[in-house]
């Protein structure tokens, strides 16, 4: 049997929210303390309601062309805090 592959690297993360953000999916999404995501990510999304925490971590520049895009964007920065404040430990 052949397998497909969907991803050659598996999402993770925020990864995962921007996927499923789609409006037919989800009502809305929030990317904490969100990494690895571009422009393109908003690509198809730009409808849905997205809440996004960054923190000192995260590229600036990168999710700022991001919301950009958004037409539904609530996006906060806490230069005090570290990437990974919100998880479990």
């Amino acid at each position: 049997m052949r397998q497909i592959k969907l991803f050659e690297v598996p999402p993770v993360g925020t990864k995962v929210a921007i996927i499923y953000a789609k409006p037919t999916l989800v009502g809305a999404v929030s990317l904490i303390h969100p990494s690895r995501l571009v422009e393109l990510d908003a690509d198809g999304i730009e409808e849905v309601p997205v809440l996004t925490i960054a923190t000192r971590d995260e590229k600036r520049e990168a999710l700022e062309c991001l919301v950009s895009k958004l037409n539904k964007v609530a996006y906060v920065r806490y230069d005090d805090m570290f990437h990974g404040f919100a998880a479990a430990r």
